[in-house]
């Protein structure tokens, strides 16, 4: 009995380590922004509405969907969380005017605002 409660926890061990090392990010990793739940995305910190509105271009967040991004920085802010500065592939911009983006990359992982 003790040596199949030592074997789950050790598995269960394995597993989240396995989990734990897969979130971590390196400077020239490849992602895929994919469609946001809702309108909007929580983790990519993409300009608000009203400052796209304000320079004259509608903010359509679905066309962002698809879009390859390579990560150009890594950092870490106060929390403790990956923040990591995205940038287009192909070298476009954002809405005609944004050059990178950061994300929080642990939590756009998750949320399945990115994907490998």
């Amino acid at each position: 009995m003790k040596q199949g409660i030592i074997l789950l926890f050790l598995l269960l061990g394995c597993i989240y380590g396995i989990q734990a090392q897969d979130s971590t990010v390196n400077v020239g990793d490849e992602f895929t922004i994919q469609q946001p739940e809702g309108n909007q995305f929580n983790h990519l910190d993409f300009p608000r509405p009203n400052f796209l509105i304000k320079k004259g271009i509608l903010p359509d967040y679905k066309s962002l969907a698809g879009i390859r991004v390579v990560v150009a920085d890594v950092s870490t802010d106060r929390e403790g969380h990956q923040v990591a500065t995205l940038q287009p592939v192909n070298r476009k911009q954002y809405f005609r005017h944004y050059r990178e983006v950061t994300a929080h990359v642990g939590e756009a992982l998750q949320s399945g605002e990115l994907s490998r």
